[in-house]
């Protein structure tokens, strides 16, 4: 099924874009010139699978030629979705520690005298 909006990902998660295993060129995965400046960008987000397909005409197009961006439903990435949201909680996580210890040491490192 194509679409031309892009649909959300899995709950919770954010599109991961990755070239990786979409062919195009060997230095820039998923790309491939169409000639003069047109190119055509190729996508997959890693967790829910959607592809993207972008499709740029550049500064030599031709009247009535649009750039376009369609979207093809895919299979979600069960080991990823997990390895991404184990990430997340590690990070929310520590981001709560760093508070927690910057709020302690302000409150510690006031002196109870005034300082002139």
């Amino acid at each position: 099924m194509t679409r031309e909006q892009e649909p959300d990902c899995v709950e919770g998660l954010d599109h991961a874009w990755t070239g990786e295993g979409e062919g195009g060129c060997d230095e820039n995965p998923g790309v491939w010139s169409l000639g003069g400046t047109a190119f055509k960008f190729r996508r997959h987000c890693r967790f829910c699978g959607v592809v993207r397909t972008e499709i740029e005409h550049g500064s030599q197009r031709n009247p009535g030629d649009e750039d376009t961006t369609t979207y093809e439903v895919g299979t979600a990435d069960e080991e990823a979705i997990a390895v991404e949201r184990r990430r997340l909680l590690r990070n929310r996580m520590a981001r709560a520690r760093r508070r927690r210890g910057r709020a302690g040491a302000s409150i510690r490192a006031a002196p109870s005298w005034p300082r002139w």
